[in-house]
């Protein structure tokens, strides 16, 4: 199969207060280089620290990408049309979408956000699903991927 280079970029290494539990907790700008036309994308962010296990803080798929920016502010909504389509799943704290990186106070965590390029629209998922359903459906439908790091202390 083959595979799609891309690089995929926050615009910061300290992720700022407006992203995280301790601000509006809304989801940061993703803009993606290498990447032309309508592609169809999916997104994991997890906390790389957390000291138990990963913790997951956002699955999306079916993300239409149709520039090179996925705008911040995806509402917490199952299925979104605006300001991008997606299809959200439960994050590790039993919500949809988007929950912003909140580790415990007197400690800073790495956040990373993984963005997979999907040969096609998902079709075997339903809204809600959780990360391990996205997980191997994404072993059928990835063709290439590129993450992020970012980190937030309180």
């Amino acid at each position: 199969m083959m595979r799609r280079e891309f690089r995929v970029s926050l615009g910061f290494d300290f992720f700022p207060k407006k992203y995280t539990c301790d601000g509006e907790g809304v989801s940061p700008p993703i803009r993606l280089e290498g990447l032309s036309g309508r592609c169809w994308l999916a997104l994991l962010m997890e906390d790389i620290d957390a000291h138990f296990d990963v913790v997951t803080h956002w699955v999306a798929w079916n993300v239409l990408l149709e520039g090179n920016m996925i705008p911040e502010g995806i509402p917490k909504k199952l299925i979104t049309r605006e300001p991008v389509r997606a299809m959200q799943g439960r994050n590790d704290f039993g919500k949809i979408g988007y929950s912003g990186p909140c580790p415990p106070r007197g400690e800073t965590h790495r956040y990373r956000l993984t963005v997979y390029l999907l040969r096609d629209e998902i079709d075997t998922l339903i809204a809600g699903s959780p990360r391990s359903l996205v997980e191997k459906e994404l072993r059928r439908y990835a063709i290439g991927f590129s993450d992020a790091v970012a980190a937030y202390g309180r």
